[in-house]
């Protein structure tokens, strides 16, 4: 069913300026995802920020998903920058432990659904409502 909508997915606010905004200072902005794909393709399309993604992490690309650190550890790798210099986005507990046990810092954000203090607990150095609230937040937060 979910296939059916794929042309019709919103990007979550603000979350394809938060991409180019982090790419014009200086990030290499690499998705890792469990999607792969049509589901994929519709994701990218969604954002529309393909000029500032360098390279996406997907389920094709790892023989196992979050919560394991190789999706992560294979973002850094496409980045090529080590953990201690990188900063992970996820809004689930699968993201924030998958991005520790990789080493690197996270941040989550509530439009997954997960509480707050579930993020926290899982790892999350930071937790947002949104990418619009990231981005209007940055200075301040840990992509600063």
């Amino acid at each position: 069913l979910y296939g059916q909508y794929f042309d019709r997915l919103p990007a979550l606010r603000d979350a394809g300026r938060l991409l180019r905004r982090l790419h014009d200072d200086g990030w290499t902005v690499v998705l890792a995802t469990s999607a792969s794909g049509a589901e994929l393709s519709a994701l990218r399309r969604a954002l529309d920020a393909d000029e500032a993604i360098t390279a996406t992490a997907s389920a094709d690309d790892v023989a196992e998903g979050k919560p394991a650190p190789e999706p992560v550890e294979h973002a850094l790798e496409l980045a090529g920058v080590p953990a201690e210099r990188a900063v992970f986005v996820g809004d689930t507990v699968w993201d924030m432990r998958a991005g520790r046990k990789a080493g690197v810092r996270c941040v989550g954000v509530l439009c997954g659904g997960i509480p707050r203090a579930d993020l926290l607990e899982a790892g999350a150095e930071a937790v947002y409502d949104d990418p619009a609230d990231l981005l209007t937040s940055l200075r301040e937060s840990p992509l600063a």
